[in-house]
């Protein structure tokens, strides 16, 4: 005789096809097993029901509360809360008949899949708050369950309204996903995932480019315990924390990557010891740059007499550089014999010290435009420069000198001055390495690990750049939460192609060097793992925390452009080109920053009139530079790592560095 399935099975094996993608977050669901094998109250031990109402539901109008307090009177009628009666623990013994406690207990189940749903969900108070995908799958599974009516239908008990509750759940989700899926509120919540996961995706590649190579993981450790994971948003505030007493960035590749980030983003990453005289106003921070015991480290102060008074209690070389540019420095000279003078060597320790505090002010002069000097010490050589730009900090008008400033640090390290670069010893020195590119169509290629090093920091500075371009644009017109705004955004970057041109150009260098460094850096790790050995200055935490970015880099570019591509395939260009007539005038500086038209008039006509004005070339006439080590067909995602086929010292003679990618003409 066939075997009947329980009842809780079906509610399980239901649970899990319909739920297990889009409810991944319910509590219950996790509880129930996929394969239905074990006893009824062995599975339902830890499934527990409360008849309370939350105060979140007591007094809402929303749909979720209304599904909610209707299924807690429902449980309440049936006892939910308790365990099942003397008369239900009773068990048929023919195999085609119902179980009554098992009936209980599936019952029991479905409510509180749907109430736990409707506690978690962002639209438990508010139907505007939910998202119309989120109710999928529980619509799928309601429905699903339905058609096992003969399961349902109470035959000893007629106040038992399981299925009348079931159906008003359905009717009452159906005409929720239909309040919610208007198309233009649907386009917003896209383009606010797309800003939001470009933002997580900067923080990853930051992480990344901060810590595959570095030496310094026990100070990263520290403040990753204290402040939690390095953000940009932290970097960005004037936190002592983060560059008080801090080697990596007074080390090459901390300097290397400040002056990345203040070449994207001036406003928010304000250039120290430059003459910021724009923003002469804003907080001004004093450096302190000490040699302590060969240790050479960068303190912060907020204001100038802290840093005086510091300076003059240090004994050890010191350098004071305030905003302007370098104030003062010190030896212990006078202070000591000339003999102790001579065993410390502090004329030559005080000359490195002034050597890497020009190279500091130097880098981040490049990074603002401005020509790249050996030495910056007052202000008026900042005048000087200024009057020479024409008074012009854009990064667009002179995007080489950046570059050539970050050459001099890979010059530096192909000459053998690794000891305070940052970089682990593994890694250090102009070691020359190869590899094999590509899978049908397989090509050699070599370089040397400070180039490979570097671009990390030049892509990052590049994507970084591309995101404050285009994604404070969409944020401008979507801030309002305007639906009209919001199709004008997707026009504009529809037009201009750039979400899959530019942004996914920058995303894909970014990754394909990423990928690169990751390969070789794979090497070594398992190199020393296999020799019972540790990368010297990195820690296990930290190394986790890398390897955790760059996987994660990969899946939010993936999520951005699918997110992209289904929004193109839900609205046409005529219709976008509609809305992007009604937009106010608040937006239309926004709107035409990401046409990359002038500001503020735009004259925008109906019909294919619109269309032909607002119309820019095609992806294929959009010429964007490629890495000369990442060409288009390079993989964006944790790739295996490159096959390593020698790695050496690099001899004298080698190949000076390429320069890196430059965004500003996409955007000009």
């Amino acid at each position: 005789m066939e075997q009947r399935e329980s009842d809780l099975a079906i509610v399980c094996r239901l649970a899990h096809e319909h739920l297990s993608e889009g409810a991944k977050g319910n509590d219950v669901l996790r509880r129930l097993p996929r394969d239905f094998r074990s006893g009824v109250d062995e599975i339902v031990k830890d499934i527990h029901t409360s008849i309370e109402v939350p105060p979140l539901f007591a007094n809402s109008g929303g749909t979720l509360s209304f599904i909610f307090r209707k299924l807690v009177g429902y449980q309440t009628q049936q006892n939910h809360h308790q365990p099942p009666g003397r008369l239900q623990r009773f068990t048929s013994f023919s195999a085609r008949e119902a179980n009554t406690c098992d009936n209980f207990h599936a019952k029991r189940v479905v409510c509180e899949l749907l109430k736990t749903w409707a506690c978690c969900s962002p639209g438990a108070a508010n139907d505007d708050s939910i998202n119309p995908e989120e109710i999928d799958p529980y619509l799928s599974f309601l429905r699903h369950l339905m058609y096992y009516h003969d399961r349902w239908s109470a035959k000893l008990w007629g106040s038992d309204a399981f299925m009348e509750i079931m159906i008003q759940t359905i009717r009452k989700l159906e005409s929720l996903k239909r309040d919610t899926a208007d198309a233009r509120q649907k386009y917003l919540r896209v383009l606010e995932h797309i800003y939001e996961a470009s933002n997580e995706l900067l923080d990853h590649a930051l992480r990344v480019t901060m810590l595959v190579v570095s030496d310094q993981h026990a100070e990263f450790e520290q403040l990753v315990t204290k402040e939690g994971p390095m953000t940009l948003k932290l970097l960005s505030q004037r936190a002592s924390d983060i560059r008080n007493n801090s080697q990596f960035w007074s080390s090459d590749l901390g300097q290397v990557l400040h002056s990345a980030l203040v070449r994207a983003d001036p406003q928010r990453f304000k250039p120290t010891g430059t003459g910021d005289i724009e923003n002469a106003t804003a907080a001004r921070v004093w450096n302190l740059w000490t040699d302590e015991l060969r240790t050479v480290k960068r303190y912060e102060y907020s204001s100038v007499e802290e840093a005086r008074l510091v300076f003059e209690q240090c004994r050890c070389c010191t350098v004071l550089v305030g905003p302007e540019g370098k104030m003062q420095e010190k030896s212990l000279a006078a202070a000591t014999s000339q003999m102790l003078s001579k065993v410390l060597q502090e004329d030559s320790t005080l000359r490195e010290l002034n050597r890497r505090v020009e190279q500091s002010l130097g880098l981040q002069r490049a990074a603002l435009g401005l020509p790249f000097h050996e030495k910056v010490t007052a202000i008026e050589d900042f005048f000087e420069q200024t009057d020479s730009a024409n008074g012009s900090a854009d990064v667009s008008e002179a995007p080489n000198y950046w570059h050539d400033a970050v050459s001099k640090v890979r010059d530096a390290w192909m000459a053998g001055q690794t000891d305070a670069s940052g970089v682990a010893e593994l890694f250090r020195g102009g070691k020359k390495v190869k590899w094999i590119e590509g899978v049908f169509e397989k090509e050699s290629k070599c370089s040397d690990f400070p180039t490979i090093i570097l671009d990390l920091s030049k892509t990052f500075a590049d994507l970084l750049c591309c995101h404050k371009e285009v994604m404070s644009a969409v944020r401008g017109m979507i801030g309002e939460g305007g639906s009209k705004e919001a199709l004008a955004a997707i026009y504009a970057l529809r037009q201009r192609n750039t979400i899959t041109g530019q942004l996914d150009g920058c995303m894909q260098r970014f990754m394909a060097s990423a990928n690169l460094l990751h390969g070789f850096y794979e090497h070594m790790f398992f190199e020393s793992l296999e020799g019972n050995k540790k990368i010297k200055g990195q820690t296990a935490p930290m190394q986790r925390l890398y390897f955790e970015s760059i996987r994660s880099c990969g899946k939010i570019r993936d999520d951005i452009l699918t997110q992209w591509h289904k929004l193109g395939l839900q609205v046409t260009d005529d219709n976008l080109a509609e809305e992007a007539k009604r937009i106010d005038m608040t937006e239309k500086a926004a709107f035409c920053q990401l046409m990359g038209m002038p500001s503020p008039t735009l004259a925008l006509t109906g019909g294919s009139a619109a269309k032909a004005q607002l119309q820019l070339p095609d992806a294929e006439k959009v010429q964007m530079s490629q890495s000369p080590r990442s060409d288009a067909g390079s993989p964006v995602e944790l790739a295996p790592a490159p096959l390593v086929e020698e790695l050496k010292s690099k001899d004298k003679a080698n190949e000076s560095s390429e320069s890196g990618d430059d965004l500003a003409e996409v955007f000009r």
